[in-house]
């Protein structure tokens, strides 16, 4: 092999590597800032695409890539190392050999272009065989320059370019001798010079930084990935248990012990207990801001329920929680009640972003038999997803919920090393709801006999199926610890509107001290019994009951935030996120909330700080009383002792509320002609929420949809009526603002005439604000 060879080989070698460095920098450099990306915002499901969409052979591949370049480079490095000398000595010998084909006169020839080549371009001359030789003297084996004379002759390529033009690799002169004297010429050694720059020894060096760069590059790849999977251990699993028609004073952690409730309040005095926490006044308008984080007069739900068989729900056109979190990696399962909608199967939970359901459709039902009555229709009505679930006929459907959620708690459970999701589980009770149909009050025989010490039979029952509630919620716990969950894991634990005391709704929840019951905008139709856990909280000791004014729509933004998720890529809501409130105790942003404007009823509330307006009332006053634990009207013999009382009692029925909240949470002294200026500012907020108000849903009820018509089930109608009608026209007209964040928008009208100090002023009178 010629040095020319040698030295294309060595050119071809460095062209390929410099490639390399680039490529694998540039890869470095982006893995680099991936990785810290990661680090930063742990929503990143891993490091790249393919683990981003989850594709697992694509990771494979470009690992396995990484590993067989490593692999050949590290060989071809320690070859190189192993056989340095023996390179050396055969690229010496190559280069001895072809220094005697060397001819001046013929300079088309490959030899003489590649040592003309070389000495000029290193500056050197000929090569030496010994240490101290001179490198020059070899010439004289040329015998195309020396023939046998005394003095030998170098090439014109050993002295400087004054004698020999390097750019073309021809004679600056042909007039000029074909040699170049000793004195002008270079004394440099020609194979040391190749051997440092492009030599054998340099090979292997050159080959093994490439290896060490490759694992380099590897290892920051897999380091990238760990961080990836790291961030999805960051992301929690969100459990989220709703109560249906809970009251306050029904819950041992609120002081009542009638009822023993032993795994809710253990959860609740090992978490956060929410008690400035409000959810909207009837069932259907609560679960649809807690699934989109819109107070219900955005989204057309703010009157009363779905009732079966109306051709109407939650708009299409908005997502919903279970969307949101998929987007981060979760998987969504939903149990128990729907309620927000059904004439179609896009209005269903698992359209919705939930990728099972079981439960039922409509708003309450037999707890056995599961069906639902609506006057003179009823119907069957349990699903597993889009299926009709037979199998679950006259079993206690807590029990049966609760099978569910440790069924989906297992197998998620079994498989997240390898699934790679987070669990968001949405278990929506029946308990305590009432039933529908002649039997309101329903639960296991054998539960009902353990409050024999409960004198009210209504009372009883109600009892039993919260026995089974507060067991759901002890199992549902243990699932989560059994399978290693726990600890990785958000709970909440929430009621969806405020309890039906004495009889309401054929019910016997309490709500007890508070005012009102379900259905109403007193505090016991609206102040919610609520929950909040996270490992961080139940490992401080100081556990801490929370002030902090927090709503049912906050829900959505605070566990997006929670996953991981970007504030920024929510749309403009209602819902505040709490996040920060919840665990590092920041002031809460919250300050205003509507609890409702019912034109139809002529009655609405809102709350501003610490202060309460109520304008009218529902059902023209029949339940705005307080209700003891056993139904008894509390108002019934203490009406007078109120009157004589220095507190001025409120009738809505005759003028309006305002209460100070933070010191009369019974709502019994009415503060509305001591503070006008804080009326004022009432209902000019309300105002600016009607301003921003969209139409109601409501549709009457479809004669069609009577389960008579489809074997006694109550199904998706409108599917099988009218089939090709496009789901959009449906939602056709019902436009959500999503532009203004309301709660935010008059909640900054409300207090830009806030002091720093707190105080409101409003002409002659400043009142306090917090």
């Amino acid at each position: 092999m010629s040095k020319f060879e040698y030295d294309a080989c060595g050119s071809c070698y460095k062209t390929t590597f410099i490639i390399a460095n680039v490529g694998f920098m540039i890869c470095a450099l982006v893995l680099f800032g991936l990785g810290l990306w990661l680090t930063l915002e742990s929503n990143i499901l891993s490091s790249l695409y393919g683990s981003v969409q989850e594709i697992g052979p694509l990771l494979a591949v470009y690992s396995a890539t990484l590993i067989i370049l490593f692999i050949i480079t590290l060989i071809g490095g320690i070859l190189g190392m192993v056989f340095r000398n023996q390179l050396v000595k055969n690229l010496k010998s190559d280069m001895i050999q072809s220094l005697k084909d060397y001819d001046p006169s013929n300079e088309g020839e490959s030899v003489t272009i590649a040592w003309d080549t070389i000495q000029s371009k290193y500056e050197c001359c000929g090569l030496s065989l010994n240490t101290n030789q001179d490198p020059r003297i070899i010439w004289k084996r040329n015998k195309k320059l020396n023939s046998g004379a005394a003095d030998y002759k170098l090439p014109l390529s050993c002295c400087p370019a004054s004698n020999y033009n390097t750019n073309d690799n021809t004679r600056a002169s042909q007039t000029e001798p074909n040699s170049c004297s000793i004195s002008k010429s270079w004394t440099k050694d020609c194979f040391i010079l190749e051997i440092h720059c492009v030599g054998s020894d340099r090979v292997g060096d050159m080959i093994l930084t490439q290896a060490t760069k490759l694992l380099f590059v590897f290892l920051l790849w897999m380091s990238a990935i760990s961080v990836g999977k790291g961030a999805l251990v960051k992301r929690p699993h969100i459990i989220i248990i709703v109560a249906d028609d809970l009251g306050w004073n029904d819950v041992g952690f609120h002081g009542s012990n009638q009822i023993p409730t032993p795994n809710i309040d253990a959860l609740a005095y090992s978490g956060k207990i929410l008690n400035n926490y409000y959810v909207n006044p009837i069932c259907t308008p609560s679960r649809s801001a807690l699934m989109t984080g819109l107070h219900p007069i955005h989204t057309g739900l703010q009157l009363h329920t779905i009732p079966a068989g109306a051709p109407y729900g939650l708009p299409l056109n908005l997502k919903i929680l279970p969307e949101y979190l998929n987007e981060l990696g979760y998987e969504s399962h939903a149990i128990g009640k729907w309620h927000l909608g059904s004439f179609r199967k896009v209005y269903t939970p698992t359209y919705r972003g939930f990728k099972s359901h079981h439960g039922y459709w409509q708003g309450a039902g037999d707890y056995f038999g599961h069906t639902h009555s609506r006057k003179s229709e009823w119907g069957y009505d349990f699903y597993k997803n889009m299926d009709l679930d037979y199998k679950s006929f006259g079993n206690y459907s807590t029990k049966i919920f609760t099978s569910s959620a440790e069924e989906i708690i297992n197998t998620h459970g079994s498989a997240k090393k390898n699934e790679n999701k987070s669990l968001f589980l949405y278990l929506a009770h029946q308990a305590v709801h009432s039933a529908t149909g002649g039997d309101p009050l329903q639960a296991p025989s054998e539960d009902i006999k353990r409050f024999q010490y409960i004198e009210d039979q209504g009372r009883r029952i109600f009892a039993a199926d919260l026995y089974n509630l507060d067991k759901s919620v002890g199992s549902v716990i243990s699932a989560l610890r059994k399978n290693d969950m726990l600890k990785d894991s958000i709970i909440i634990f929430t009621t969806d509107n405020g309890g039906p005391a004495a009889g309401f709704n054929e019910n016997r929840a309490s709500n007890w001290p508070l005012r009102g019951v379900k259905d109403t905008l007193w505090e016991g139709g609206v102040r919610g019994a609520g929950i909040f856990w996270s490992p961080e909280i139940a490992l401080n000791k100081k556990k801490e009951m929370s002030m902090d004014l927090m709503s049912i729509q906050d829900w959505l933004p605070t566990l997006y935030t929670a996953a991981g998720g970007k504030k920024n890529a929510l749309p403009m809501m209602d819902g505040f996120d709490l996040w920060p409130t919840l665990t590092q105790g920041t002031p809460s942003p919250r300050n205003v909330l509507l609890h409702n404007i019912d034109e139809e009823r002529f009655a609405s509330a809102i709350r501003i700080g610490p202060w309460k307006f109520v304008k009218g009332t529902t059902y023209h006053g029949a339940w705005d009383g307080w209700y003891g634990p056993s139904g008894r009207n509390i108002t019934d013999y203490d009406i007078l002792g109120v009157y004589k009382s220095e507190s001025v009692p409120c009738l809505a029925t005759a003028s309006v509320c305002l209460f100070n909240i933070t010191h009369d949470p019974c709502e019994k002294n009415n503060l509305a002609f001591e503070y006008p200026s804080v009326v004022e500012l009432a209902e000019s907020a309300l105002k600016t929420y009607r301003s921003t108000e969209i139409p109601p849903r409501n549709k009457a009820v479809d004669p069609r949809s009577a389960p008579r018509n489809w074997d006694y089930v109550w199904v998706n109608w409108m599917d099988y009526i009218s089939p090709n009608k496009t789901d959009a026209k449906e939602d056709s007209g019902i436009v959500v603002n999503t532009f203004v964040h309301h709660d935010f928008f008059v909640q900054r009208n409300i207090l830009r005439f806030i002091y720093k100090d707190g105080r409101l002023d409003r002409g002659d009178n400043q009142i306090k604000m917090r």
